[in-house]
């Protein structure tokens, strides 16, 4: 299965100017020789590109570019040494900046803008990008202590997803959309009192690099020769093990040895005209999801992509039953599955992030439907080939 990685790249770079440190009973600046440096903060964000080069039609489509690829806002955090969250921002713990203008623009794909950060040995800059203020303050408090997270517990936290799960507005191509893509980056090391990032001897500008916090699922379907959809079915398309929530901060792995697992539901989406309409040429879905770590252990947890082709009379919601807090396709129709992960054929299922759905990657499935036997990719096939016999999923 092919995929890559897309990012966006934050550039900061020092401008001197010191300010006294500020201090609280919860947070304290690690010493009285800590000082505010005005750091000049340049971000760039690319658009994202699909990683295969198709010719067929594309009847769906993925989200706008403004709504995938623009920074609308920005909270910039800093820990220190200890793992504390510096007071950078007079009485706040963070900078918000909105990139909106007031809401008149949908956001920038280029900006630069000033910020306050400590001059400080071993400590961490945490950029969040298209996330709320309230939200923000929410992620950064311990609310049972009433207090403000330590870096220990910050980056544990998760944001949850605002999937699009119904098309109420009538519009079918957004439904497995996200209302919003989130953005992470951080900077790990020193920053000296001209508000640069040290290297041994060396200073040079700070460079964050921003990843979104969503994978997207591109899945192309086409019907093979001679095949078409019995008259009196439809196919419907839909996926399980969606997380409801992702970490924030990445490489958790590295400090729990059980992850947060809260799947969601989302109903499965008719998509029978565009498939028949399309027939061999093939339609491309698009759709976003959030990433999900997986132990090979539990790899039933797996995200999946399903297919059924059911009587016109059976509708979405019979299709998939919530069995243990969890939605999994109901026993009671045929269905396709295609594991959504970086090792789909269990080739490595021993090596850690075989069942992962990564964030900030591109995920492209090709699918064929046939009406001979079905089977998963080889490696003559190509990665990411399946072919899928119809017959089979007619119930």
């Amino acid at each position: 299965m092919k995929h890559g990685l897309i990012y966006i790249t934050a550039i900061i770079c020092g401008l001197a100017a010191c300010l006294t440190a500020c201090t609280d009973s919860q947070d304290e600046v690690p010493s009285a020789e800590a000082k505010l440096v005005k750091v000049s903060l340049n971000l760039e964000a690319q658009p994202m590109e699909t990683m295969a080069e198709n010719t067929y039609s594309r009847s769906t489509v993925p989200m706008a570019p403004e709504l995938e690829n623009p920074m609308r806002s920005l909270a910039v955090i800093q820990f220190d040494s200890e793992g504390n969250m510096m007071q950078v921002n007079g009485n706040s713990y963070f900078h918000y900046i909105d990139l909106t203008s007031g809401g008149s623009s949908v956001g920038q794909t280029t900006t630069q803008l000033d910020v306050d950060l400590f001059a400080l040995n071993d400590t961490r800059v945490c950029v969040i990008a298209n996330v709320d203020e309230q939200r923000v303050q929410e992620l950064l408090r311990h609310d049972t202590e009433n207090r403000n997270k330590l870096w220990s517990e910050f980056r544990l936290s998760t944001i949850e997803i605002p999937y699009i799960l119904t098309d109420e507005t009538g519009d079918k191509t957004r439904v497995g959309h996200v209302e919003e893509i989130f953005m992470y980056g951080q900077y790990e090391g020193d920053i000296n009192e001209q508000g640069m990032a040290v290297s041994g001897t060396h200073s040079k500008q700070l460079s964050i690099v921003m990843a979104r916090i969503i994978s997207r699922m591109e899945m192309y379907i086409r019907l093979g020769e001679g095949v078409t959809v019995p008259d009196g079915y439809k196919i419907y398309l839909g996926f399980t093990g969606i997380e409801k929530s992702a970490y924030l901060v990445p490489g958790v792995a590295n400090y729990l040895a059980e992850y947060v697992h809260n799947h969601v539901v989302l109903p499965p989406s008719k998509r029978t005209d565009l498939i028949k309409g399309n027939g061999t040429t093939g339609t491309t879905f698009y759709f976003y999801l959030a990433p999900h770590l997986v132990l090979q252990e539990h790899k039933e947890r797996v995200t999946r992509f399903i297919i059924w082709c059911v009587p016109n009379n059976v509708s979405a919601e019979n299709l998939v039953i919530v069995e243990d807090a969890d939605p999994i396709p109901s026993p009671y129709y045929n269905h396709a599955e295609i594991l959504m992960c970086n090792d789909p054929l269990g080739e490595n299922p021993n090596v850690e992030g075989s069942f992962w759905l990564n964030r900030n990657s591109l995920y492209h499935v090709n699918i064929t439907l046939t009406y001979d036997n079905g089977t998963r990719a080889t490696r003559t096939q190509g990665d990411g080939e399946y072919v899928i016999n119809l017959k089979e999923l007619i119930n």
